[in-house]
C-alpha cells in the first residue's frame, strides 16, 4: 500500500513540475495607427478567406497536424475573425474561394515543440537556475486587403521564463498561451 503511494505521490510531483514555466506570445511587429485616426462610422462589408498551413519545427512533428487538425484550426479562425470584424462594426461573410475575398488571411503555425538550449540549464539544475527563452515565428498572420492593396505580416514569439518557483502559478499559462486572442489582437490593429 505504501508502495503504490509513493507511486501516486512520484506521478503528480513529475506531472506539477512540468508547469515550471510562465510563456506568453507577443506580437513582434504590430503596425503603429496614427494619433488622429478614428473608426469609421458607417458599417463596412468584408468578404474573407482564411487558409491555415503548418510547417512545424522540427519536420518530425508533422504528423502532428494532419488534414482534420488543420481544418479545426481553420474552423477556430473563421469564428474569431466573425467576431472580431463584427466587433469592430463590420459585416463579415468567410468565402471559399480566395480570389472572391477582399480580405485574404493565411496562418503559418510554425510551433517548435521541445525545449530551448537554455531550458536544458533550468532542467538539470531541478529548476534552480532560472532562464528565459523566445520561440520565434511560431505564428504568422499574413492580412492582404485586395481593396486598398497592403499587406502585413504579423510575427507572433512564444517568451517563456522557467524557474522551480513559478510551480504555484504555472497555471497562468491557461490564459496567456492563447493564439487566438493573440491573433484577434492583431486583426483589430490591421483593420484600424
Amino acid at each position: 500500500m505504501d508502495k503504490n503511494r509513493g507511486y501516486l505521490i512520484a506521478i503528480i510531483f513529475s506531472l506539477l513540475l512540468q508547469g515550471c514555466s510562465i510563456a506568453y506570445y507577443q506580437i513582434r511587429n504590430e503596425l503603429s495607427s496614427p494619433p488622429s485616426a478614428e473608426k469609421k462610422e458607417k458599417p463596412c462589408n468584408i468578404s474573407y478567406f482564411i487558409s491555415v498551413q503548418a510547417d512545424p519545427k522540427p519536420a518530425y512533428n508533422k504528423q502532428r497536424y494532419d488534414e482534420e487538425r488543420l481544418e479545426k484550426e481553420k474552423n477556430a479562425y473563421i469564428q474569431a475573425t466573425q467576431r472580431t470584424l463584427t466587433k469592430e462594426g463590420c459585416i463579415a461573410n468567410s468565402v471559399e474561394v480566395k480570389e472572391e475575398a477582399q480580405l485574404r488571411i493565411n496562418i503559418l503555425i510554425s510551433p517548435i515543440l521541445e525545449a530551448l538550449p537554455q531550458e536544458f540549464i533550468t532542467g538539470l539544475s531541478f529548476g534552480i537556475i532560472p532562464t528565459r527563452g523566445t520561440r520565434p515565428s511560431e505564428y504568422v498572420f499574413t492580412l492582404e486587403d485586395v481593396t486598398n492593396k497592403r499587406e502585413h505580416s504579423y510575427i507572433i514569439d512564444n517568451q517563456s521564463y522557467n524557474h522551480l518557483f513559478f510551480l504555484p502559478v504555472f497555471w497562468v499559462n491557461l490564459f496567456t498561451l492563447d493564439e487566438i486572442k493573440v491573433y484577434k489582437k492583431a486583426l483589430s490593429n490591421f483593420i484600424e
